[in-house]
């Protein structure tokens, strides 16, 4: 698990990068594993969770 908190002049781009991340990431196989982006409350705080099938799967992700 991953957080960061980004400054708002970034935080449309922020969400741009994320969109497009997610959108890559799902081309691959997600049989194998979880990926998903929260927001906090203070709509500067993103955290980042993913959970793989096992270690080879993580390194190919």
């Amino acid at each position: 698990m991953v957080s960061f908190k980004v400054k708002q002049e970034f935080l449309d781009q922020n969400k741009v990068n994320i969109a497009n991340f997610i959108k890559d990431f799902k081309q691959q196989d997600t049989s194998k594993f979880q990926y998903h982006v929260f927001c906090k409350q203070d709509g500067l705080t993103f955290v980042h969770h993913s959970i793989y099938q096992d270690e080879n799967t993580q390194k190919m992700s």
